[in-house]
């Protein structure tokens, strides 16, 4: 009797939102049927608190949803990880949109054996200014303060660069790394586990060809709303684990925060209009008309508004105890680190 080859790729998907999942899962459908030489290579797990089981992509060589109501994404991927066999494993966001193009490029990854690879993100295509504005801004260095999920990497690359809405870990590196922290917010999951991979020794490598559609939250209270939960995180993380944060360039920028905006409150009739002015000049050399350039504006002075408070009031919340992770967090993430240092001057 014949047995069936074990599949090259694992497709691993957290769920948080109801409303996204059943796109991406109807995403791998189109895939499957577009090219089901390429399904058969791959499995697909969903860990969600809600979901469409019914809806599970065919084709694939094998899928499994299951339920949790942990609100915490690397306890669904570790979960998700755990109902698979396959030796890479492609981390993608529920609110992503694969296509055979990206299955292409995850099929050619699994055989070039890289042990992690960065892939990038590209939007939809925009039906309305909003969202043309929204991309404009993810896409802009100068508003994020870093690549984003849009820019290309270029060269060397370090654990931050690495979104887990698109990216790739061999088997053998999650299991070395112990998989993602369960308790860690949807901020600090990629960034520990990655900085985990650094202290290995393992190699970063970028793919710019390897691009998968990312369905981002409309522009105004949507992103705001998330802005502000991701910078808040992101300051309670930055106080807990200074030894991980400090290393990140947009981060150390940010704790200049207070100073910068104090002096643009004493200078504020020169550095509002050269505050605008520098952003109308972003959003024109982004290719935005007039009129979504004036939005351009508005929307980055929103962005770094909730951006920096959001930020200092979780450092400020994490200093005084009022705000903070779960319980045995910091001594987890702390641990690990301890333990793959020893792994590491060990070899």
């Amino acid at each position: 009797m014949q047995t069936q080859a074990k599949p090259r790729g694992a497709i691993i998907i957290a769920g948080g939102n109801p409303r996204t999942l059943p796109a991406c899962v109807e995403a791998l459908r189109r895939c499957a049927i577009e090219r089901p030489d390429l399904a058969s290579r791959f499995e697909v797990s969903i860990a969600a608190d809600e979901g469409v089981p019914n809806l599970l992509p065919a084709g694939f060589a094998g899928t499994s949803f299951i339920r949790t109501r942990s609100r915490h994404p690397g306890h669904k991927r570790n979960i998700a990880v755990s109902r698979t066999n396959a030796r890479y494993l492609f981390f993608i966001d529920d609110d992503t949109l694969p296509d055979s193009r990206w299955l292409e490029s995850a099929d050619r990854i699994c055989r070039e054996k890289h042990e992690v690879v960065a892939g990038r993100s590209t939007p939809p295509a925009a039906v309305n200014d909003r969202q043309k504005v929204l991309q404009a801004i993810l896409g802009s260095r100068m508003v994020t303060g870093g690549p984003g999920y849009l820019a290309p990497l270029d060269g060397k690359i370090r654990f931050y660069d690495i979104y887990l809405c698109n990216a790739c870990v061999r088997r053998d590196v999650f299991e070395a790394v112990g998989g993602f922290v369960e308790k860690a917010p949807y901020t600090m999951d990629d960034t520990e586990f990655f900085h985990l991979c650094e202290i290995l020794g393992v190699p970063l490598s970028a793919d710019n060809s390897f691009v998968i559609r990312h369905g981002f939250t409309d522009l105004w209270r949507p992103y705001l709303r998330k802005n502000i939960e991701r910078h808040r995180w992101t300051g309670i993380c930055r106080q807990l684990f200074p030894d991980i944060y400090r290393q990140i360039p947009v981060i150390t920028a940010a704790d200049w925060s207070p100073v910068l905006l104090a002096g643009a409150i004493l200078t504020a009739p020169l550095s509002i209009p050269v505050y605008a002015a520098v952003m109308a000049a972003e959003g024109l050399r982004r290719g935005l008309d007039l009129r979504r350039t004036a939005m351009f504006v508005a929307a980055a002075a929103l962005h770094h508004a909730t951006a920096l408070y959001a930020y200092n009031a979780g450092r400020i919340g994490a200093v005084t105890g009022r705000i903070g992770c779960e319980e045995g967090l910091d001594e987890t993430v702390r641990r690990r680190a301890a333990a793959r240092s020893k792994t590491r001057s060990g070899k």
